[in-house]
């Protein structure tokens, strides 16, 4: 009876600290890349700056990305985005604010935003995929020291 009891303490325990557990703190600078379009040389990546919100699970971000494929396009793109963490899994969904650089060939001109499904790896590794597409890695910087 006292195993009973002491597993049954230990189970809730268990799940009250999962229950309880710290939220994750995107904030501060991340840099990004995936592979779509690697097969044709095209590279992406960029950077993110995430900000705290007033609801934890809540994050707002500034990305900065380029996208080129040499035989087709070359943009530099700013973004404003929303994160939303739930459990270990991260929502990107991004609005385009600028497009710094645009050099197209005719059919290629329109920019998507740059929406991200994420899993966390860690306390610096997000990984999972760029709208649907492909592959996608956030890795946080780490910050200098002056």
């Amino acid at each position: 009876m006292i195993r009973a009891g002491a597993l049954a303490i230990a189970i809730l325990s268990t799940a009250a600290s999962a229950a309880f557990a710290a939220p994750v703190d995107l904030s501060g600078r991340w840099s990004f890349t995936s592979n779509v379009g690697a097969g044709e040389g095209c590279r992406f990546g960029g950077t993110a700056t995430v900000t705290p919100t007033e609801n934890a699970d809540q994050f707002e971000a500034t990305l900065v990305a380029e996208h080129r494929c040499p035989d087709y396009y070359h943009f530099i793109v700013e973004q404003s985005a929303d994160l939303w963490v739930t459990g270990k899994q991260v929502s990107v969904l991004s609005t385009i604010k600028d497009i710094v650089k645009q050099d197209t060939k005719p059919g290629w001109e329109d920019y998507a935003p740059d929406n991200f499904a994420l899993t966390l790896q860690s306390d610096g590794h997000l990984f999972g995929s760029l709208n649907g597409r492909g592959v996608a890695r956030w890795v946080r910087q780490e910050e200098g020291i002056s």
